[in-house]
């Protein structure tokens, strides 16, 4: 009678939830979407999309750590969500992430800026890096005017 042995989980194949994080801090498919662009196509559109949420995100991201210094977990809890959503609607997957984890940290009385602040700033230079080639204006064709 034939033996049946078990693979090991090294000789078993990937499942498609234990695949390993994308590296990228962004997801440019989402940005892609929503211009209705291809992926990677500056234009003015973009370029103020990105410049707008970059101000807004660094804006909010000061309110967020004066709600800490202040106590009021309510009002974090609300940037962070805005963050999140925005983070989302752009494409900026490290920052949505790190805004969840924030998230689920305030609604368990478990949030702490000195963790969350540094891993949150660093979201959103990685993604402010990686979104910074698209933030060039395309050259005004001929004739063209603004």
């Amino acid at each position: 009678m034939a033996t049946v042995r078990n693979p090991t989980a090294a000789e078993r194949p990937a499942s498609p939830t234990s695949r390993p994080p994308d590296p990228s801090p962004v997801d440019l498919s989402v940005l892609a979407e929503l211009t209705g662009d291809p992926v990677g196509t500056p234009g003015d559109f973009v370029d103020s999309l990105l410049a707008t949420w970059t101000g807004e995100t660094t804006r909010q991201l000061q309110e967020l750590e004066d709600a800490f210094r202040a106590g009021d977990t309510a009002r974090a809890g609300r940037l962070v969500h805005t963050m999140k959503g925005a983070g989302a609607t752009v494409g900026a997957r490290a920052v949505t992430d790190a805004c969840v984890r924030l998230e689920t940290a305030l609604r368990d009385g478990t949030a702490d800026w000195a963790t969350a602040g540094p891993e949150l700033r660093t979201a959103v230079t990685d993604a402010g890096s990686a979104f910074a080639p698209l933030r060039t204006h395309r050259p005004t064709p001929t004739g063209a005017t603004r």
